[in-house]
């Protein structure tokens, strides 16, 4: 039985289940084969991730609520004038796809804590007269989100490939397979690679994790 390398790549997006390293692993390769020099581009940040919030596309920007940790540590909110609040609420995430995964695949709170980095953390500081941690807590809702926008995005591009023919066979592809897949405009299959300006938080979101307590009220 002949293996076509898109439309199994196509199966994998429609049963997807947790495992988003193995299709975008794929979908890099197979986009490398045929040539597609920014599709790839895009595959391989979402592996690598991003260097910095600034950069990280429109669809990995997060909301949250600002909260620090007490004194016995548990999260507390911050009463802070809202247009801080509101700047310091959002971040672009820059984590690989699998490591957003494995968050996500964490049977916890549903919550995930955002570290702001020293020097935002030292005026927040101040600004509450407090030493303590600040943090961006945001539902682990929204790194799914995130997850299943690459998951679509590799999915349309594969049957739009498959509506002009380009399937592949076993791990390979024809001259005229990636003249054809050349010739289409990377804006058709895949939108997300169209990055709005953003301004960067001073978030160390490189160290996220999914939350090991409980915000309550004292």
């Amino acid at each position: 039985m002949t293996v076509h390398p898109i439309l199994e790549l196509q199966e994998d997006c429609i049963n997807y289940s947790g495992n988003a390293t193995n299709i975008l692993r794929k979908a890099y390769a197979y986009s490398r084969k045929l040539q597609l020099t920014e599709f790839s581009k895009w595959l391989d940040l979402e592996m690598r991730g991003y260097d910095k919030p600034s950069n990280a596309p429109a669809y990995r920007w997060i909301h949250g609520v600002v909260q620090a940790l007490s004194y016995n540590s548990r999260l507390i909110p911050v009463q802070l004038p809202s247009d801080c609040l509101n700047m310091l609420s959002s971040v672009g995430l820059t984590q690989p796809i699998s490591e957003l995964s494995t968050i996500v695949g964490k049977d916890e709170t549903g919550t995930v804590h955002i570290p702001f980095q020293g020097d935002v953390n030292a005026e927040l500081c101040k600004a509450v007269n407090m030493e303590t941690q600040f943090y961006l807590v945001v539902g682990k809702e929204q790194l799914k989100s995130i997850i299943d926008s690459v998951i679509d995005s590799i999915l349309k591009w594969t049957l739009l490939f498959e509506e002009e023919g380009i399937v592949g066979k076993e791990l390979t592809f024809s001259k005229e397979d990636t003249d054809k897949a050349k010739s289409i405009p990377p804006e058709k299959y895949n939108p997300l690679v169209i990055n709005g300006n953003v301004n960067s938080i001073m978030i160390q979101n490189d160290t996220i994790s999914s939350t090991q307590k409980t915000a309550r009220d004292e």
